[in-house]
């Protein structure tokens, strides 16, 4: 079986696979062999480079034990990104590297925490739309692709990704939308779930109310929030730490960046998060700049204004490496590579449709 279609729109690879779990994943590794190899020397790097008495071994232990969770967690998942890992050249262990290292960060250098993440999201329930900067190491630009998947079993993906897993921003054929930021949560546990492999779970759900069970039921190895949004108004942010999930229903138009939600039902105090302060001014910022946002144009224009949420520093340690706007109900991703620019080399947002 052979990928159905690719080309460059964006800037952005995009890729459609089709099949069987491993038929999706051995293709998706074939295609993307270099971008999934060259991803793993980077993170790698940057895992070793956060503590030098870290050893590739080290590493390798604490990504075994994550993948062992993953195999329990979902059997399709595990099976997809192994036949990723083996067309790509790469052991499983090494693929939770590649595509879950900020978690390894937060389990083994925790004083790293947050420095290569500060995504900020924007959630409009009524209009059914999600939008919002996908931020990491510059490396990771060069990883960035857009996958379809159309499973034999199952809805249909659309979906922003590091290249070797399912997804991470995306949407699926029962109209439901996704997208993530990271946490710095106080406590890891080296045995709980990554949230790469969490990710690829919310494209295979029928509803937010479905997911949101799913996760309320699971234990994670760090902190996230995952950011939801479906055809039928249903609207949450699930935040995680190691030791507890709390689910928010989300009933107006809410930003969410990289530290957790205070007040009374707080499930981790941001103790553990040096870029605190950052993270509430990208919130409030890119809150006070989409009100009134009707489509991609206007979110774009949105970005221009930026001075906090729109990363342009190449040479940063965290950069803007796509923007993104998703509207579940016309199951549509329009995306760019990079930080919105007014001048070269300026990107302007490419769009895909699910049928």
């Amino acid at each position: 079986m052979s990928p159905i279609k690719t080309s460059g729109a964006g800037d952005v690879p995009f890729l459609r696979v089709s099949g069987e779990p491993e038929d999706m994943g051995r293709l998706h590794g074939q295609h993307f062999t270099r971008k999934i190899r060259n991803l793993y020397d980077h993170r790698i790097a940057i895992l070793l480079d956060a503590d030098k008495a870290l050893s590739r071994e080290d590493v390798r232990d604490i990504a075994l034990i994550l993948w062992e969770t993953v195999c329990k967690f979902d059997h399709n998942i595990a099976t997809e990104v192994e036949a990723t890992a083996q067309a790509s050249g790469l052991h499983p262990w090494q693929m939770v590297v590649a595509g879950g290292y900020t978690d390894l960060l937060d389990l083994l250098s925790p004083s790293a925490g947050g420095k290569h993440h500060e995504c900020t999201t924007a959630i409009d329930p009524s209009e059914g739309f999600l939008y919002g900067t996908w931020d990491s190491h510059p490396s990771a630009m060069d990883a960035l692709v857009l996958l379809q998947r159309d499973p034999l079993e199952g809805p249909s993906t659309l979906a922003l990704t590091t290249a070797g897993w399912p997804c991470q921003q995306g949407i699926n054929s029962c109209g439901v939308g996704f997208a993530i930021t990271n946490l710095t949560p106080k406590e890891t546990n080296q045995s709980g779930l990554i949230y790469i492999a969490a990710n690829a779970a919310l494209g295979s759900t029928e509803s937010v109310a479905r997911i949101s069970h799913r996760l309320e039921g699971e234990t994670f190895c760090s902190g996230h929030s995952y950011i939801l949004v479906d055809a039928s108004g249903g609207s949450a942010i699930v935040e995680t730490t190691a030791v507890d999930v709390k689910v928010k229903p989300i009933n107006q138009l809410t930003t969410k960046a990289n530290h957790y939600r205070s007040g009374s039902d707080a499930i981790d105090d941001n103790n553990n998060y040096a870029f605190l302060e950052g993270s509430k001014v990208r919130e409030a910022e890119l809150l006070a700049n989409v009100a009134g946002v009707a489509n991609p144009h206007d979110f774009v224009n949105s970005l221009l204004r930026s001075s906090s949420v729109n990363r342009r520093d190449p040479t940063a340690s965290v950069v803007t490496c796509a923007h993104y706007f998703i509207s579940v109900l016309q199951r549509s991703v329009w995306y760019a590579k990079g930080p919105a620019l007014t001048r070269s080399p300026f990107r302007p947002m490419s769009v895909r449709r699910l049928p």
